[in-house]
């Protein structure tokens, strides 16, 4: 986004979010570590590279929001994988 509009970008807004649903006991650890990769892992390293680019930059402002969940507060059968992630959001 730099690189094409030359300065960083002003708002960054991060909704993203999958969800592989499983009873916990049936829940496989590939479906868990995917859900925590996109929903929090994702949101950390937008996170950084759009902190470290408007520092760079000597930006005077920017703002980063993040789209959680209720699910993070009051989980739901079947998602504890989805609850952990948007918790950590």
């Amino acid at each position: 986004l730099q690189e094409h509009f030359g300065a960083p970008p002003s708002v960054c807004v991060g909704c993203a979010g999958v969800t592989r649903d499983e009873f916990l006991l049936r829940l496989g650890e590939g479906d868990f570590q995917e859900v925590l990769g996109v929903n929090l892992t994702g949101t950390f390293l937008v996170t950084q590279a759009v902190a470290r680019a408007l520092v760079a930059a000597g930006a005077p402002g920017g703002s980063i929001i993040h789209v959680g969940s209720i699910v993070g507060k009051v989980g739901n059968l079947g998602q504890a994988n989805y609850a952990a992630s948007k918790a950590g959001v």
